[in-house]
């Protein structure tokens, strides 16, 4: 019971502080922003291509979780 309790409380906390922590990745994204005009002259337009296919990726693989996670759900829970 004790491996339950612990995903319980971590899972708690994750809620807790959902509003939050999207801001820890800002300064990656700023980061990422500020270097975009290095990789370009490095390795031309295929890097934005590339770019751009990532992101479509991680938004379609967020999208899968979600979907799995509400149909997982059970009845009468927030998740439905």
């Amino acid at each position: 019971m004790a491996l339950r309790e612990d995903i319980e409380k971590q899972g708690g906390w994750l809620f807790r502080h959902r509003s939050y922590l999207p801001l820890l990745g800002l300064p990656v994204f700023v980061i990422a922003l500020r270097q975009s005009g290095i990789l370009e002259k490095k390795f031309g337009d295929s890097v934005g291509d590339f770019w751009e296919s990532c992101a479509i990726i991680v938004s379609f693989l967020g999208l899968i979780v979600r979907g799995i996670t509400a149909g997982y759900a059970p009845r009468g829970t927030s998740g439905r």
